[in-house]
């Protein structure tokens, strides 16, 4: 995570941006942070002017989770969250308006084709001055957002300054996230507690997850998959595996299978035939270990994320000509009324229309037209709030695509 120079690592990442894309074959010799009244102090050479003249809280960050990786009973404050706003003018040489004119249309072209901030520009940008920043660490995206000012508002900006209105384009840089400078407070462990008759019990030390494993390195996991939890302290009697989903806040407790071990045990999501209505939703999870110690004794680990995906189980149709399609997908765990589905179809993405499956309600099937399909072979992946099915067949090998969400178009 940033921390301090989080500010100047995006100014210097943005004046750095321009100056690469911009100086080549146009002559803007001259990229500037200044403000608004100190911007021009010569008319010799082509300028642009980049300004911070706002920044705020974001709100959204503020009404987050904080993304910390903690134990549990550690404390530690979120980290800020913030936009920066920016107002770029642009100054001909000579006070040529034309040229002026072609450098803010360069400005507006690059911003439009950049849309975000990557690692890698900031961490270009800020490897001489700024390398302390660690802003190229940040997980959330940085993204660059045209505002549409009124003339108004934008008036008033340069009217602050008592200087001369120039015609100038405004963004938003969000999100910038600084990290807590306070230290992590991590408690010592409990050895034991008082019960209710006043004898003390000895607990030990808790288990603690530390990475999950999913069958054939897949991304997500899919029902039927046999999962291995790592970490330390995992073989205390009388444990479970609690899955919550993120979204529905619908909690599962797995027992573990057979030949657990202090550093690992396994469990296995049900097979599709196993499954309950509503016992397993297609999204995100957080895994932990619950220890039942007595009654009313209930220990839980830290949590891990695990994401289970949809399973294609058939589409129809498999053969087809070319022209408009219309494509039912059959899929399980059912989807719930508040998730969206999406069809990949090649590297386009096109919306589905939700219909249950009344003979078998663990099953969901999806509608989807696509406009026109031309000759090839395709291979159709589903996307359940954000999280694509896995079309691979792992039985064979090499592994190969799944010949049940393939599609013909002859």
């Amino acid at each position: 995570m940033s921390n301090h120079l989080a500010i100047a690592a995006i100014t210097t990442t943005l004046q750095n941006l321009i100056n690469q894309r911009i100086n080549q074959g146009i002559g803007a010799k001259n990229v500037t942070t200044l403000p608004l009244d100190k911007a021009r102090d010569n008319n010799e050479t082509n300028q642009i002017n980049l300004f911070l003249y706002h920044l705020f809280p974001n709100l959204a960050w503020q009404n987050r989770h904080p993304i910390a990786q903690r134990n549990r009973g550690e404390s530690k404050k979120s980290p800020l969250g913030l936009d920066l706003f920016y107002l770029i003018s642009v100054y001909g040489e000579k006070d040529d308006e034309v040229i002026s004119h072609e450098l803010l249309g360069k400005v507006i072209s690059l911003f439009h084709d950049l849309n975000k901030i990557t690692p890698n520009m900031i961490e270009t940008a800020t490897s001489n001055e700024l390398r302390e920043s660690n802003l190229h660490e940040q997980i959330e995206q940085i993204n660059i957002i045209p505002l549409s000012l009124s003339l108004e508002e934008t008036l008033s900006i340069w009217q602050g300054f008592n200087v001369p209105y120039r015609p100038c384009v405004c963004y938003q840089v969000s999100v910038i996230l600084i990290d807590s400078q306070q230290s992590l407070m991590i408690p010592l462990p409990v050895l034991s507690q008082h019960n209710k008759q006043g004898k003390i019990a000895q607990l030990g030390f808790l288990p603690t997850l530390t990475n999950i494993e999913l069958p054939n390195r897949k991304p997500s996991a899919q029902l039927g998959d046999i999962i291995t939890l790592r970490g330390n302290n995992l073989d205390k009697p009388g444990i479970k595996i609690r899955l919550t989903h993120t979204q529905f806040k619908h909690s599962l407790d797995l027992e573990p299978l057979e030949d657990i071990k202090s550093d690992k045990i396994q469990i296995k999501v049900p097979n599709p035939e196993e499954v309950a209505v509503n016992e397993w939703r297609i999204g995100l999870y957080l895994v932990s270990i619950v220890c039942i110690e007595g009654e009313n004794q209930t220990q839980q680990s830290n949590e891990f994320p695990l994401s289970l995906a949809a399973q294609v189980i058939a589409l129809t149709p498999q053969e087809t000509r070319e022209g408009p399609l219309k494509i039912r997908v059959h899929c399980t765990p059912a989807l719930q009324s508040k998730q969206k589905a999406f069809v990949l179809w090649g590297d386009q993405v096109f919306p589905t229309r939700k219909r249950s499956h009344p003979q078998q309600p663990t099953i969901t099937t999806l509608t989807c037209n696509i406009p026109s399909v031309t000759q090839g072979e395709y291979v159709v992946r589903l996307r359940v709030d954000g999280i694509d099915s896995i079309p691979v067949d792992f039985n064979t090998f090499p592994w190969e695509f799944d010949g049940n969400q393939k599609i013909i178009v002859r």
